[in-house]
């Protein structure tokens, strides 16, 4: 649900700039062409989460050998450590929350069946017979193949129930005329009529226009959506007017043939079927009649659009793909144990943000495991005291050569951390053992010890939360703390059952 916000919020964003971006290119002589193009890559981003890039990116780096360097430091969580709160029973609640999502899905899809069915009903309505052109139709036909140069198989049909000339069908398109109009139109307002079809069939306008019908479906709800949607019509039949009159044709007889065929269109546009009409008919009419003889192109148009889809494409992959080589330099597999889905606070201060960076590093799922070793030292450092040690003190323990060095080191790191200095009981010591043994044996899971675990990792570092909300139908488990706010949640699936 959030993952899907998040994409709705970003996409929003993306095409309102490339809205804003299309509109201001209608002054500036850039063709209708590509600005078609930017309508439908600012609505193909809501098709297409980055999230789903991202995951691309990753799995790509999977395959290969990319490792780039990567230093990897001993994170300091030491104030982070709360040794004099209670450690007695917490409050443990189950709470039933899955209700919402499930009403928005089926709220969602319902409204998704509805307006399938009601474009299928519609389409339907086109379901009419027809019949073979004339000679005459098709010999204009045929001329008005020849100048687009169209080598596409595009049949030609005449139907008395056709409302206006339209473009049907998305692999084999044909071409139908009303039959009343092809004998009110002279023939060189025939073939400027065809050419305009048939430019809806060179630019695959059926094709790219029902995929936007499809994705403004899918997201039915999203008011901004059937707005671009209409514009990209709007830029289709502009297009297909560039089109024509780059072939030479003459615009008396073709604004003569669309305003005879436009008569005969009653109804909308129809998604997935290209007519002639469309919307703004008016005010493309006198775009075509104050049209210069050459439409300006400008490679500024052509390449931001070609800059915005790279973009859009290749940034979310590369995220994807450096994040798992990132990951892959550290550790070559997901350590066991893991157990960490999200950390958030509900307050902005200095405090909570340091928390949540420190719970990030704390709880990195492709961090280097701890090695196994029965070497007392080594257990001591990369076991008992993992969490507790400052990098520096990391650094400076290693760099020890003898034993009595190393016993000397221990004692004065616990000496220092005791919040009694001189007293022969460390209070400190003593409740840091007693988490890590808490974890161990209420925390672990099959293939990992408890304090291995992500639970294990924040119960030695942050104590015994104030409040746990457990969900085992969901496999969930959140930990919440008073200070910072702080609010963990885990997948509890792999939890081992005592």
């Amino acid at each position: 649900m959030i993952s899907l916000l998040e994409h709705l919020a970003e996409s929003t964003l993306i095409a309102v700039l490339l809205a804003m971006t299309a509109l201001s290119m209608r002054r500036t002589g850039i063709s209708a062409a590509t600005r078609h193009k930017l309508w439908l890559l600012a609505m193909g981003k809501l098709a297409i989460p980055s999230f789903l890039l991202w995951f691309a990116g990753n799995a790509l780096a999977s395959r290969i050998a990319f490792r780039p360097p990567l230093q990897v430091r001993v994170a300091d969580f030491s104030h982070l450590l709360n040794v004099g709160r209670a450690t007695g029973t917490l409050a443990i609640s189950t709470v039933q929350d899955g209700l919402l999502p499930i009403l928005l899905g089926a709220v969602w899809l319902v409204g998704t069946l509805f307006a399938i069915a009601s474009w299928m009903r519609r389409l339907r309505q086109f379901a009419m017979p027809m019949s073979l052109p004339s000679e005459a139709v098709e010999r204009a036909f045929a001329r008005a193949r020849q100048r687009l140069f169209l080598r596409q198989l595009v049949r030609i049909r005449i139907s008395e129930h056709a409302a206006e000339p339209v473009l049907m069908g998305l692999w084999h398109p044909v071409v139908v005329l009303p039959e009343a109009l092809t004998c009110s139109l002279s023939e060189n307002e025939l073939e400027a009529v065809l050419l305009h079809e048939l430019a809806h069939a060179v630019r695959r306008d059926n094709l790219t226009n029902s995929i936007a019908h499809v994705i403004s479906l899918l997201f039915w709800f999203h008011p901004l959506l059937w707005w671009m949607k209409r514009q990209l019509s709007i830029e289709c039949e502009y297009a297909c007017d560039e089109v024509v009159l780059a072939k030479a044709t003459v615009r008396e007889d073709y604004i003569s043939g669309i305003v005879k065929a436009a008569r005969f269109a009653l109804s909308g546009p129809v998604p997935g079927i290209s007519g002639i009409a469309g919307f703004e008919f008016k005010k493309r009419l006198e775009l075509i009649m104050s049209r210069h003889e050459k439409t300006v192109r400008t490679r500024t148009g052509r390449g931001l659009v070609g800059g915005a889809a790279i973009a859009l494409l290749i940034i979310p992959l590369a995220a994807g793909f450096l994040s798992r080589g990132l990951l892959k330099a550290q550790s070559i597999e997901r350590r066991h144990g893991v157990e960490f889905i999200t950390a958030a606070s509900t307050d902005n201060t200095p405090q909570s943000r340091q928390i949540l960076a420190e719970l990030k590093v704390l709880l990195n799922p492709n961090e280097t495991i701890f090695p196994a070793s029965n070497n007392r030292w080594d257990k001591w450092l990369n076991g008992d005291v993992a969490y507790l040690i400052t990098p520096e003190e990391h650094s400076a323990f290693l760099a020890l050569k003898s034993d009595q060095q190393r016993e000397q080191f221990i004692n004065q790191f616990w000496d220092k951390r005791n919040p009694q200095p001189g007293s022969p009981v460390n209070s400190f010591k003593e409740e840091h053992y007693r988490r890590i043994a808490f974890a161990n044996q209420h925390l672990a899971v099959p293939e990992a010890a408890g304090w291995q675990t992500d639970r294990g990792r924040i119960y030695i570092v942050m104590g015994p939360p104030d409040e746990i909300d457990s969900h085992p139908d969901q496999n969930r488990e959140m930990w919440r703390y008073r200070q910072g706010n702080i609010t963990v949640q885990f997948d509890t699936s792999d939890r081992r059952q005592s």
